[in-house]
């Protein structure tokens, strides 16, 4: 779950970079539906960051235990209305499954 932890606190990282280098605007894709991140569109029925691949984010990294075969990397990410971004880690060895927002 360390490895985990990081990875979440490095995706809140590269949002909120973006979002201070764009006058306070967050990656379009973000939405307040809960997705799964997505490294590449197909088979993965998530959202891939696009507008954070190549400056903030250039490596998408999965949870250990997500298969490459799915595109998906079994983290999850959502913004909500008052402005605070939401990722999560359900496949988590901790119960409840890991979450941080900020």
């Amino acid at each position: 779950d360390a490895e985990r932890r990081e990875h979440l606190d490095e995706i809140l990282t590269a949002v909120y970079q973006y979002a201070v280098d764009h006058d306070g605007d967050f990656p379009p894709e973000l939405t307040e539906e809960e997705k799964e991140i997505c490294v590449y569109e197909m088979p993965c029925d998530g959202v891939v960051l696009t507008s954070l691949k190549e400056k903030y984010l250039p490596t998408i990294t999965r949870d250990p235990l997500a298969t490459h075969d799915s595109g998906g990397t079994q983290y999850f990410i959502s913004l909500h209305n008052d402005r605070r971004v939401r990722v999560s880690a359900p496949g988590a060895e901790e119960d409840p499954p890991l979450r941080i927002t900020r």
